[in-house]
């Protein structure tokens, strides 16, 4: 009999240390999926997987071309070279 009352005691306590570990593994899970740290951790696996050199260039580069282009587009004109500007710099910022 005090061999099961031990085993019984054994196994509630196995039981609430496994409920402890399921409860901050779903904190845990429940923190990791809010959109604010799922872009945190695309981002720096982004940065951490390329070179962040080359990463922070062609994020520059992508700016300034959405930069110009919305200026170019912002004055409408008839000027062909503007409309073709306009046109490049869209397929390059796509």
């Amino acid at each position: 009999m005090k061999l099961l009352l031990e085993k019984i005691a054994f196994y509630r306590e196995k039981k609430d240390y496994e409920l402890q570990l399921i409860k901050w593994q779903y904190e845990n899970t429940k923190q990791s999926l809010q959109p604010i740290n799922l872009l945190k951790i695309s981002l720096l696996e982004k940065i951490i997987t390329t070179n962040p050199k080359n990463y922070l260039i062609s994020i520059v580069i992508g700016l300034a071309t959405n930069f110009l282009s919305n200026k170019i587009k912002s004055n409408p004109s008839n000027n062909p070279i503007k409309n073709i500007a306009t046109s490049v710099l869209k397929l390059i910022n796509k």
